[in-house]
């Protein structure tokens, strides 16, 4: 073999690399969304059995309830696993404030402000000592 070919054999196995890298990066971030729509459905689900009060079916909606919270700390053991370091969101404290800010957004609680300078300036009108420290 040549150098030349030494060199198109080099390149070859190199692209074969990147391609399996970004074959690889898909395929995780797939299944950290997969995850992270079961940890959704989960807590869609344990709000909504949480909420329920029927007595006569007191009993199934405590077995649902504990196997799909269950489920959701399973879930979320894997997602610590494939993305440790963004963890932390797909706590089910954090997840409840993020579903209070959805709700905040949907109600129109929440308000938008076009550039740095009008976001301040709207913190100096509701409180002006904490503005200016």
């Amino acid at each position: 073999m040549n150098i030349s070919e030494a060199q198109a054999e080099l390149a070859r196995r190199a692209d074969a690399e990147r391609r399996a890298a970004e074959e690889a990066q898909l395929a995780l971030k797939r299944h950290i969304t997969a995850v992270a729509d079961v940890i959704r459905a989960a807590d869609t689900l344990i709000a909504v059995l949480s909420a329920t009060s029927s007595r006569e079916y007191a009993q199934v909606v405590d077995g649902v309830l504990l196997q799909t919270r269950q489920n959701r700390h399973e879930a979320f053991i894997v997602m610590t696993r494939l993305n440790p370091d963004q963890a932390w969101f797909w706590t089910e404290e954090w997840q409840a404030k993020e579903r209070e800010a959805d709700a905040d957004e949907t109600a129109g609680r929440t308000t938008f402000h076009a550039t740095t300078e009008d976001f301040l300036a709207a913190i100096k009108l509701r409180q002006p000592a904490i503005a200016d420290a």
